[in-house]
């Protein structure tokens, strides 16, 4: 499963992965392809479903699966919703083929039970005094849940703002950020006491919330010495319809004597928002460069909505990252906007 295609030539392919295991469609066990060999893509049918004789390859998709990902090691799992009443087969077998009355398996057979568990990284923050600090919250989806997760931010210090932010569905993370307005340069740990982060998503129509934060005396938040560098954009807010393209200018500042090159980095970009023409190299701000700007094109499969990105620069040396204010992203499709002209 595809999670987004390569930004350039040097890019990976990203695949949807769970435990750092990446995770094949229905639940499947994914198959590894050699180099240079076809690879189509897949569209899913029911059963019974005739095709004309295009050339293109058919093939019959079963439920099996030899190992069932993060949290099951060797054990298999499968995902299965009967199209109708009758009788089905469950077959249990060595994948070697072996057999004898010493192999034993222990079998279960119930209703699918999803859920889902947030966690954040970092899971302390350094927020610069003055500065901008990004946190991304990655999503473990069980037993295929599927809904958004809207996240809760409390008990922030005055000083302290925190963008707001949604995992929409079927994606697995989300960035949001950390910013402090520099008025209060210490805070002290009775200050963080009430800072708390929880996951809340419906299941069944029923809402689940989830802790996603430690407790503050497992998780220390603190802040640290001014930005190295500030990003400013223009604009922060843009509107979209399938097809179309914006186009973001970013303005960095050098602080604290860097002049090194600043690699950006699009954050929180959901499938659907793609980045053009970043070269060989990404998108670099040089050692003798201030500004660089960068293009986003709204794929005609993006769910109407308003997404939040950010461009965020990064210190190679000193392994930080200082992200923009949030870039907000309206996308209507074409006979909505009609209507809004």
């Amino acid at each position: 499963r595809i999670l987004a295609f390569p930004a350039g030539p040097d890019a990976d392919i990203k695949f949807y992965s769970r435990g750092g295991l990446r995770q094949g469609m229905l639940g499947t066990t994914p198959a590894g392809h050699a180099l240079n060999s076809p690879v189509y893509k897949v569209e899913l049918h029911p059963p019974e479903t005739a095709f004309p004789p295009n050339g293109m390859p058919v093939r019959q998709l079963y439920w099996r699966n030899d190992d069932g990902g993060a949290g099951f090691q060797s054990d298999s799992q499968i995902l299965f919703d009967p199209p109708a009443d009758g009788t089905y087969q469950v077959r249990v077998r060595d994948v070697r083929g072996e057999r004898g009355d010493d192999f034993v398996y222990h079998l279960v057979i119930r209703a699918r039970q999803p859920d889902f568990s947030v966690s954040m990284n970092p899971e302390s923050p350094n927020i610069p005094v003055g500065g901008r600090l990004p946190v991304t919250l990655n999503l473990d989806r069980r037993e295929d849940f599927s809904g958004p997760v809207d996240i809760r931010i409390e008990g922030l210090p005055a000083g302290i703002t925190a963008s707001p932010v949604r995992i929409e569905p079927k994606a697995v993370d989300a960035v949001f950020t950390l910013t402090s307005d520099g008025s209060r340069p210490e805070l002290t740990a009775a200050d963080w006491s009430a800072w708390k982060v929880t996951a809340v998503g419906k299941i069944a129509g029923k809402e689940i919330l989830r802790p996603v934060s430690a407790p503050f005396n497992e998780s220390v938040v603190t802040l640290t010495s001014p930005p190295t560098l500030k990003i400013n954009v223009s604009p922060d807010s843009v509107s979209l319809s399938p097809g179309e393209v914006a186009t973001i200018q970013v303005e960095i500042e050098r602080k604290n004597g860097f002049k090194g090159r600043i690699p950006l980095d699009v954050l929180n970009l959901p499938q659907g928002l793609s980045l053009l023409d970043v070269g060989l190299n990404g998108i670099l701000i040089t050692e003798n460069q201030t500004s660089r700007s960068f293009s986003i094109r709204c794929e005609d499969f993006l769910s109407e909505g308003e997404y939040q990105i950010f461009a965020a620069g990064r210190l190679e040396s000193l392994g930080e990252r200082h992200p923009s204010v949030p870039i907000r992203v309206v996308v209507r499709n074409s006979a909505t906007a009609s209507v809004e002209k």
